[in-house]
């Protein structure tokens, strides 16, 4: 995946939330699919994503560690 702009990593980020409140994915697959999405500024990325998502807080600042 290339460098995403901005509006791309807010419709990636749109998805992924819907996704995760949907509880589709097993934790292994959202680790998984969030890893292969970022190749963005990943600190920022997955601040975003546990403010939409805080019940996945956890998990999401483990990846960024």
């Amino acid at each position: 995946m290339s460098q995403q702009a901005p509006r791309d990593l807010s419709e990636l980020m749109d998805r992924l939330v819907t996704l995760l409140l949907a509880r589709y994915m097993a934790r292994q697959q959202t680790i998984s699919l969030v890893n292969d999405m970022v190749e963005v500024d990943v600190e920022a990325f997955f601040r975003e994503l546990a403010y939409r998502v805080p019940q996945h807080e956890e998990e999401l600042m483990t990846i960024v560690q």
